[in-house]
């Protein structure tokens, strides 16, 4: 089987994103969140105050299938987190970024077997993970302009893992904690900056 992985969130999130920044009054942003070699998240991020913001990120769904004439394999696997983020000028157009952000991330896997040669040969099983955590941003962020910036971040972690299966509801129960700073985010994003805003600024 050869599993085909749609990311089916990037045409909605950016085209709501935009529609929202463009009617906003304060500071809204979007943007990509880049980790590891094939994997990205979106995110937005409003403005509360001068150096605080409201951020949610949305990981990109991921549907994977593959079907034959006996075995049948469906899969899914998406996640959000949201938090406030805090910036403190540490240099010129140099921002300290840091703040709490829970996140919660669900999985979902079907397996079903025919066997049309055998009676009561078919099988179906399925697998539902749920993983809820809380992470600790910690990175800088270089404004380019106005409305463009750069960012590296870490999020050290700690969360829970629920397994569920058919036939039995709680399978298992994990903990897991990730201090490790080895894997490190990178963020382009944009910023819309409200008109007033910008217009006294040229």
């Amino acid at each position: 089987m050869n599993p085909l992985k749609i990311r089916f969130l990037l045409l909605a999130i950016t085209l709501v994103s935009v529609i929202t920044a463009l009617q906003a009054q304060t500071s809204r942003e979007i943007g990509l969140r880049l980790w590891g070699l094939n994997d990205f998240d979106f995110i937005y991020k409003k403005q509360l105050t001068d150096n605080t913001f409201r951020r949610i990120r949305v990981a990109v769904a991921e549907v994977g299938f593959g079907i034959t004439d006996e075995v049948n394999n469906y899969n899914i696997r998406t996640g959000v987190a949201w938090g406030k983020e805090n910036r403190r000028p540490v240099a010129e157009d140099l921002l300290w970024v840091y703040g709490w952000e829970p996140r919660i991330s669900v999985g979902f896997e079907m397996f079903s077997y025919r066997d049309e040669g055998v009676p009561g040969g078919d099988s179906d099983n399925w697998t539902l993970n749920v993983n809820p955590g809380i992470g600790y941003i910690l990175g800088f962020q270089y404004n380019v302009s106005e409305r463009f910036y750069v960012s590296l971040e870490s999020i050290p972690s700690f969360g829970l893992n629920f397994t569920s299966r058919k036939g039995d509801a709680l399978s298992s129960l994990g903990v897991g904690a990730n201090f490790s700073f080895a894997s490190v985010a990178l963020t382009l994003a944009y910023s819309f900056v409200p008109a007033d805003r910008a217009s006294s600024s040229q």
